[in-house]
C-alpha cells in the first residue's frame, strides 16, 4: 500500500483539521467571493493573476470553441448518438470526448508544439513543404475558410497581447494563403494564442476545446433527451447504402 505521505500534489488540497479548501496557496472560498472562472483557469494551471485583457483573449478563446458546426463534427455527432440512446449525461459527454483525436480537437497540440520548438518558422515550412506534409492548423474538412481566427486576430490585436508566436502566425499564414491558397483554422491561431498567454504545454490546447465545446454538447445532448429513442440513428440509416461490404458470409 503506497504511504499517503509519499504522494505530493501542488494542485488542490484540504486541511482536514480546519476545514479549509485550498487551489494551490489561496483558499477556495476567497476564489468563490473575489475570482471568476478565467481568474481561476490561471491560477490553477499558471499559478498566475492575469491582466485584464489577458483575461478577455482567454474568454474569446473558450467562447470559439464552443460550437457552431451543427450535427456533424465527430465531438458533437458522437455526443447526440450517445442521447439517442437515453445515455446518461456523463456518459454522453465521454461518447463527445472519446471522439476527439490529433484529427479533431487535439490538432492544436500540434500547432503549440511547433511554436515551443520550432525557432525560424521559414525554415519550418521550408521543411514541411519538402516532406509534402501538412502544417497544422491551416485548412478545414467542412469550409474553405474558417471564419473565427480572423475575428480573434483582431482582438489579440485590440488587446495588446500579440506575441512571438501570433508573430509567427502572421508569417505562416501569408505564406501558406499565398503559396497554398490555404486559410488557417481555429487551432492555428488559438494555438499561438495561447502559447503568448502562458500556457505552454500543448495539452492544454486540448483541453480549451474540450471546455468549450462542452457547452455544445449539452446543448446537443439535452435537444436529443427531448426526442424519441435512436431518433438520430434513425435519421442516420438512409447513409447505410453509402457503406460497402467487402466480407464474405
Amino acid at each position: 500500500m503506497i504511504s499517503p505521505s509519499k504522494i505530493e500534489s501542488s494542485v488542490d488540497w484540504a486541511d482536514y483539521e480546519s476545514g479549509e479548501l485550498f487551489i494551490g496557496t489561496r483558499k477556495l472560498s476567497g476564489l468563490i467571493r473575489e475570482a471568476d472562472f478565467i481568474d481561476t483557469i490561471f491560477h490553477s494551471w499558471l499559478r498566475k493573476k492575469p491582466s485584464k485583457n489577458e483575461k478577455k483573449m482567454l474568454n474569446a478563446v473558450i467562447v470559439s470553441f464552443s460550437g457552431g458546426w451543427g450535427f456533424f463534427p465527430p465531438t458533437v455527432m458522437a455526443s447526440r448518438l450517445a442521447a439517442s440512446t437515453k445515455a446518461p449525461m456523463s456518459q454522453c459527454l465521454a461518447a463527445g470526448f472519446c471522439a476527439s483525436g490529433p484529427a479533431h480537437a487535439g490538432a492544436i497540440e500540434k500547432v503549440m508544439e511547433a511554436h515551443l520548438q520550432e525557432k525560424d518558422p521559414m525554415a519550418y515550412m521550408d521543411r514541411m513543404f519538402a516532406a509534402n506534409m501538412v502544417i497544422p492548423g491551416f485548412g478545414h474538412p467542412s469550409v474553405k475558410k474558417d471564419p473565427r481566427p480572423d475575428v480573434l486576430r483582431k482582438i489579440a490585436a485590440e488587446l495588446g497581447v500579440e506575441g512571438e508566436a501570433v508573430g509567427n502566425y502572421d508569417i505562416m499564414g501569408a505564406r501558406i494563403l499565398r503559396e497554398k491558397k490555404i486559410h488557417p483554422n481555429i487551432d492555428a491561431i488559438n494555438g499561438a494564442i495561447l502559447v503568448d498567454l502562458g500556457f505552454r504545454r500543448p495539452g492544454y490546447g486540448t483541453a480549451f476545446f474540450l471546455l468549450g465545446r462542452m457547452l455544445s454538447l449539452t446543448a446537443h445532448i439535452m435537444e436529443e433527451y427531448e426526442r424519441p429513442p435512436f431518433h438520430v440513428y434513425k435519421a442516420l440509416m438512409p447513409a447505410r447504402k453509402l457503406v460497402r461490404y467487402t466480407g464474405k458470409p
